[in-house]
């Protein structure tokens, strides 16, 4: 089974590849990367979702094969993408996933005032981003890295706004919504909107931990994906 992993605003999926000495051997992980990004930034960044959704489905495609079983992963923004993906990718023929992994987010027909940002304020903004976390020391003690980045998250928070609220659409796969412990703008009930797609079977995990969990806690996020994943395995749903 192959699995595609969309990282989170201003991120890559480098940090994720932690995953892949976790994983179990039927799992195959594939990082959906986004224009400008780690190990993409020579590419211009891109704010319009419908762009960024293409280049995605672009990035399936040329991985995956009409017969193969596949799931996706999408943390934070990378879940907000991976909401638009799942349709498009049924849009243009393909089998639907067999799951879905949605990572500390909220489903984009939920508003969730707490994590608005007032964007036209760009350091009110970087402080929040700071206050996030998931900046390595290398960065912080790198002004060039650090203003990198930071535009990188002001290009992606951008793109997330742009969004608005979205129309509720039923999911016709296995669901697993993630979140942690220590969500800074995130509460409970925004998670459990999920419950509101599920059109099969939906699972919440809560992990413990900081909003940047699936890289700070590889094995323990590992272990749920391969524990939700063998299923599939063991049913011969899988070539």
């Amino acid at each position: 089974m192959k699995l595609f992993c969309i990282p989170h605003a201003g991120g890559s999926t480098i940090p994720y590849n932690a995953w892949k000495k976790h994983l179990h051997d039927h799992i195959e992980f594939i990082p959906l990367d986004l224009p400008g990004h780690m190990p993409r930034f020579r590419e211009p960044l891109c704010d319009n979702v419908e762009d960024i959704v293409n280049d995605l489905l672009q990035s399936v495609k040329n991985s995956l094969h009409p017969d193969e079983t596949y799931a996706l992963y999408g943390h934070s923004m990378g879940g907000m993408l991976l909401y638009f993906l799942y349709f498009r990718l049924l849009e243009e023929g393909y089998e639907p996933p067999a799951h879905l992994f949605f990572s500390s987010r909220w489903p984009p027909y939920h508003h969730n005032e707490k994590a608005q940002y007032d964007l036209e304020n760009e350091k009110e903004s970087k402080r929040r981003f700071l206050g996030m976390g998931g900046f390595n020391e290398i960065i912080l003690n790198n002004p060039s890295m650090l203003d990198y980045h930071m535009n990188v998250l002001l290009t992606d928070f951008r793109l997330i706004q742009s969004v608005g609220t979205s129309s509720l659409r039923t999911i016709y796969s296995d669901i697993t919504v993630l979140w942690s412990d220590k969500e800074p703008d995130i509460e409970d009930e925004d998670i459990y909107k999920w419950k509101l797609s599920a059109g099969k079977s939906i699972a919440f995990v809560k992990m413990k931990g900081s909003h940047f969990f699936p890289t700070e806690e590889p094995l323990k996020t590992a272990n749920v994906i391969n524990v939700t994943l063998r299923k599939y395995k063991e049913s011969g749903g899988m070539p």
